[in-house]
């Protein structure tokens, strides 16, 4: 019997391990001064609970983001998003290739523009790098073109692609929401589907960025920026915790 070597490289989409570990610490932490206040300050249980509940959404926290890790994980509705098998489909904001990694697993022939800005500083050792390794992992480097680009200001021609998807970066961009759907609008092909995943206030968003998730817009609103940028919702629903939509270029443009 021949042993096959098991693949000992495994994907690096950039996560530090620190910062989520702190948030299992800090928790632990707050439980324990939690416990110290109960019994030593017992007129201040209030304050107590407080602290045992925050802890609890830092554990939550933890488990969401260890969890999103997993390139097992980053499991998206493909359903109806391509037009045929050799569709031309632009990664937008690609980041270290999750997405990328995740078309490819369907589409075996088509080709894939993966582009982003890759200054991120929030990523270990610089996303370009880091797209470049975990694609050669996947095996999929000959099919993937890495291009540096401003999904604000795309350097294509009008109606270039077959298909465009974005995941977890559109909903960062603050009042540039809106200029990075017209462009991609632009660049798609009329009757091309495109495919948004975005974060949206939720608990699971909570556990995982607490406050932080107040500064993300509601599905209403989405929904008034597709119709401001030319879009036909196709879809919509809910996976892993995010929201997504299947947008279509609507065939009445107007400027």
């Amino acid at each position: 019997m021949i042993k096959i070597k098991k693949n000992e490289e495994k994907f690096d989409f950039g996560w530090s391990h620190v910062w989520m570990n702190a948030y299992w610490i800090i928790g632990l932490s707050l439980i324990i001064i939690s416990v110290l206040i109960y019994f030593t300050f017992p007129f201040l249980e209030i304050m107590s609970f407080v602290l045992i509940l925050i802890s609890i959404n830092l554990f939550g926290g933890n488990y969401v983001w260890r969890r999103g890790m997993k390139i097992e994980y980053i499991t998206l509705p493909f359903v109806d998003l391509f037009s045929s098998d050799e569709d031309l489909i632009l990664d937008a904001c690609c980041g270290t290739g999750r997405t990328s990694i995740a078309i490819s697993k369907v589409m075996k022939k088509g080709n894939i523009i993966a582009l982003d800005r890759f200054d991120a500083n929030y990523i270990e050792n610089g996303g370009q790098v880091l797209l470049e390794k975990n694609l050669k992992i996947a095996r999929i480097h000959d099919k993937v073109t890495i291009v540096k680009g401003d999904i604000t200001d795309l350097d294509f021609k009008d109606s270039h692609f077959d298909s465009i998807i974005s995941t977890y970066a559109i909903d960062h961009l603050g009042k540039n929401k809106l200029k990075a759907l017209k462009e991609i609008n632009r660049v798609l092909k009329l009757d091309g589907k495109f495919l948004l995943v975005v974060f949206v206030p939720n608990i699971i968003t909570f556990l995982a960025a607490n406050i932080l998730c107040l500064s993300f817009i509601s599905k209403k609103k989405w929904k008034r920026l597709f119709s401001l940028s030319n879009f036909n919702l196709l879809d919509e629903g809910m996976i892993n915790g995010t929201a997504y939509f299947l947008l279509e270029k609507s065939h009445n443009q107007s400027e």
